[in-house]
């Protein structure tokens, strides 16, 4: 079966990206997330925000008030990071964890 012209242009997209995606990936599986207890979270928040703020996203870090693993000594940061489109198009949510 025959790709689609977008398919197609999605897959050269993401091959032209491969070594960037490579390279941001090693930077955060280099931050020790370790939990328990909940180290390095908001420096990986941080480091995520950047690199999103960078391809142009408009990012909020969110704060996990509240939570019982938030605290001063491990925050607990989320992100929303949001890329504006052109149109009405079609959106597309990614969640991570």
């Amino acid at each position: 079966m025959a790709a689609s012209p977008i398919a197609d242009r999605i897959l050269r997209e993401v091959e032209s990206l491969a070594g960037e995606m490579a390279e941001f990936l090693q930077v955060i599986t280099r931050i020790p997330t370790v939990n328990p207890p909940g180290e390095c979270y908001a420096d990986f928040a941080e480091v995520c925000a950047r690199y999103y703020e960078k391809l142009g996203y408009r990012v909020e870090r969110i704060a996990a008030d509240g939570h019982p693993d938030h605290t001063a000594k491990h925050p607990r940061v989320n992100l929303l990071a949001r890329l504006e489109g052109q149109g009405s198009v079609p959106c597309v949510h990614f969640n991570g964890h």
